[in-house]
């Protein structure tokens, strides 16, 4: 044989075997030693079925119709999608373009997750150590994906269940220069969830919506959407060191509220709301405490809100100011209740005996119109342009509510007349949880007969009136006032 012929063989020998690797190439070879590996994952069984590989694409894998069974997680998802870049690899770079899990569809209790033992962090139980260098430079990861997926919680409590859950994380960065990032080194990381019905135990049916796009230093938060058949709440803003000290500044753009969607937040109220509301607002440099006092010390910004042909169900304010009119019933203690029981104590969460208006205590009020509008500055509201109106009464709200110090400051009420003059005027000045030492001796009365045992010698309303209110809250058609 010519050493032509020797090197031919030499050479297409090894390239033949290449070639009979490549064309008859199966990853399912070492299906049962992955399972067996698989074992190792506690509290749940996987297996899967078929995976796709190629040496034609190494960089690319295809793992089907993955099994998951155990009490804490149960269900199946339809393939994982795993696509690398090859070349870098021979530079200590992994570069991962793509990681995609197609249509999850898992079953969770949640109830038994929230019992696992949970085991003392690395850092807790060893001291800090400098970071040493990793055997790669690089490591990110492009996307990851979850694709059309449903989850649910199947304990007792079903605490939720999601319907086409859309995942989408970009630009992750984990290791450069051969160190592991903190979450304060890494690049901003964008992040988009969208789903399909969802449910949050009885307090929420609706879709939601979130992009944002950040890292441990800063989160931009884009956009924040909870949708449901007759209410959109829609919110942004920014997040600076969200690890640590987190330091909020949000916007709630025009947003609407159906209040018989959410009636389930109001079951321990004595008074329920119900309608539709609008609200709009915004908090400035909100720093997160932990604790209320400090987080309402820390509140700031505005809201606004515009309740139409709305009712409270549980209480009768009409029978309320009725009763506090009546000449020869009311007196101080009776004005106090009212004010707190009424428009000021569904501000104030509070509920005390009317005396002579305690039939307000039952029965349903229809709100015509109602517009709050606020400015917050370190918890303390100060109303302005605030005005509610019944089918019979309207009424005005202005000064201060210091939640902070669970105080009244200078807060005023107004019963008002069609050309928005005092009928009834009550200054507030004290504890919420005190009615007879918030109520100041400086009520202003117009009406035509006096109050039996408080006031003496009072006059009818002047014609020439200086309105106190005069905004958008229409008086009453068929007002007696």
């Amino acid at each position: 044989m010519s050493k032509r012929n020797i090197v031919f063989f030499i050479l297409a020998i090894p390239l033949l075997i290449i070639g009979l690797v490549v064309a008859f190439w199966n990853p399912n070879w070492f299906k049962s030693d992955i399972e067996q590996q698989l074992e190792t994952v506690p509290h749940v069984d996987v297996t899967f079925g078929n995976i796709q590989h190629s040496l034609m694409s190494p960089g690319d894998l295809v793992v089907e119709n993955i099994q998951l069974s155990g009490e804490l997680v149960s269900g199946n998802i339809a393939s994982l999608t795993i696509k690398t870049q090859v070349n870098p690899l021979f530079s200590k770079q992994v570069i991962v373009d793509e990681i995609i899990l197609d249509k999850p569809n898992l079953s969770f209790n949640a109830l038994a997750l929230t019992q696992i033992p949970t085991e003392p962090a690395a850092s807790d139980a060893m001291p800090t150590q400098e970071s040493e260098p990793l055997p790669i430079e690089l490591l990110l990861v492009k996307s990851v994906k979850v694709q059309n997926a449903n989850l649910q919680d199947i304990s007792e409590q079903k605490l939720f269940s999601v319907n086409n859950l859309n995942i989408s994380v970009e630009n992750i960065g984990i290791v450069e220069n051969s160190l592991v990032l903190t979450p304060e080194q890494m690049q901003p990381v964008s992040l988009n969830i969208s789903t399909g019905r969802t449910q949050i135990a009885t307090y929420f049916t609706g879709i939601l919506k979130l992009a944002l796009e950040g890292n441990g230093k800063t989160i931009v938060l884009e956009d924040l959407q909870a949708k449901t058949e007759k209410s959109l709440i829609t919110l942004n803003g920014t997040i600076q060191d969200p690890l640590n000290t987190p330091l909020l500044s949000l916007t709630l753009d025009d947003s609407q509220l159906n209040l018989d969607e959410f009636s389930a937040f109001f079951e321990d109220l004595p008074v329920k709301p119900a309608g539709s509301v609008n609200f709009s607002g915004q908090i400035d440099d909100f720093l997160l405490a932990d604790n209320t006092d400090a987080l309402l010390q820390n509140l700031t910004g505005e809201f606004n809100l515009d309740f139409n042909q709305g009712k409270l169900i549980g209480i009768d304010v009409n029978q309320m100011v009725k009763a506090l009119k009546a000449t020869q019933e009311a007196d101080m203690t009776d004005i106090g209740s009212f004010l707190l029981t009424g428009p000021v104590g569904i501000l104030a969460s509070q509920i005390y005996d009317l005396g002579s208006g305690t039939k307000g205590l039952k029965g349903e009020t229809s709100i015509s119109q109602l517009q709050f509008s606020t400015q917050i500055d370190h918890g303390v509201f100060d109303l302005q342009k605030t005005a509610i109106a019944t089918d019979k009464y309207r009424m005005a709200l202005s000064g201060g509510l210091d939640l902070v110090s669970n105080k009244f400051n200078d807060f005023t009420f107004s019963l008002l007349d069609e050309k928005g003059c005092v009928d009834i005027q009550q200054v507030f000045k004290g504890d919420f949880d005190d009615p007879s030492g918030t109520v100041r001796d400086t009520l202003f009365n117009t009406v035509t007969g006096p109050i039996s045992g408080l006031f003496k010698g009072l006059v009818k309303p002047k014609k020439n009136c200086k309105p106190v209110y005069e905004g958008e809250v229409e008086h009453p058609t068929g007002s007696n006032n």
